[in-house]
């Protein structure tokens, strides 16, 4: 029930974000070229662990699934 409305919240405000019109003297896009090459940073991290995940890190993630799935599910 709590993350219905939790989703809820935030849809209502993304939606007011995106299709609210934006007041006369604000300015476009983003201030700063870091803040750009640091999205871009990430997403190229992001990319990359989606498409090969390292030995190491594929090992760490099965252990701790086995420790909070003692069962095997």
């Amino acid at each position: 029930m709590l993350v219905n409305v939790a989703f809820f919240g935030i849809v209502w405000h993304a939606g007011r974000m995106v299709l609210t019109p934006a007041e006369a003297g604000a300015a476009r896009g983003e201030t700063s070229w870091w803040i750009v090459g640091a999205m871009a940073a990430c997403l190229i991290v992001v990319v990359g662990l989606g498409v090969h995940l390292p030995g190491g890190l594929s090992h760490l993630l099965q252990s701790a699934t086995a420790l909070l799935l003692p069962n095997g599910r």
